[in-house]
């Protein structure tokens, strides 16, 4: 039991801290003109994260700009806990409670807040750079948190990768699909 706590709070404080980054992110638009369109839109996925040593897998949901839905799916401890961030509101809910978390409080603005952070930078086109390398579009751009580069599949535009070195953190995507915008 003393384990599954621990994961518990471990996957709630690591959520808070990734989660404060949908609102935006200052800085200037770098050649975004072949910025593929998937890069913008709204999306589902499942994903894989890596942090150091720690790993979980979730569905990543985002509807809007601002907006970002993370259900964790692994490990079984913590399945179908779900972190969602609306503008300035994160509400963590699980096992029928919910608790809504104010995104700006201290702990909420640690080193971790980088994965909405980057993606809502590229939704926004702030401050980013687009190149293409190995029939890849990479997407690199920096946030409070460090640098972060987003890998997109040359011929559909899904995501593959979400990689943060400074942290370290990266993220996996799979069953990527674009969601019809609301």
């Amino acid at each position: 039991m003393g384990k599954k706590l621990l994961s518990v709070i471990v996957l709630c404080t690591f959520m808070l801290l990734v989660l404060t980054g949908c609102n935006s992110t200052q800085g200037e638009n770098t050649q975004t003109e072949n910025l593929p369109s998937t890069a913008v839109q709204p999306f589902e996925s499942s994903a894989q994260f890596t942090y150091g040593d720690f790993a979980f897998e979730a569905v990543v949901r985002r509807d809007a700009p601002g907006t970002c839905i993370i259900t964790l799916t692994s490990p079984k401890a913590v399945e179908g806990m779900k972190f969602t961030y609306q503008s300035d509101k994160l509400t963590i809910e699980y096992l029928g409670m919910h608790v809504d978390v104010d995104p700006n409080a201290a702990l909420s603005q640690a080193a971790v807040s980088a994965v909405v952070k980057a993606l809502d930078a590229v939704t926004r086109q702030n401050g980013i750079h687009v190149s293409f390398e190995d029939g890849k579009f990479l997407v690199s751009g920096e946030t409070e948190n460090g640098d972060f580069t987003l890998i997109l599949d040359e011929k559909s535009g899904n995501f593959l990768s979400l990689e943060m070195p400074e942290i370290p953190m990266s993220v996996t995507f799979h069953n990527f699909k674009l969601l019809s915008a609301s």
